[in-house]
């Protein structure tokens, strides 16, 4: 597992949770309109 020094945030957007350790969420792909 990996070790940082700061504290690792979680977010919550609707159903969707980003942050935290990696590898305890799956990754999520946030779309844009700039993409081209």
């Amino acid at each position: 597992m990996w070790s940082f020094q700061s504290p690792q945030q979680k977010f919550t957007i609707g159903k969707v949770m980003l942050g935290g350790v990696p590898g305890e969420n799956p990754t999520v792909l946030i779309g844009s309109i700039f993409y081209h």
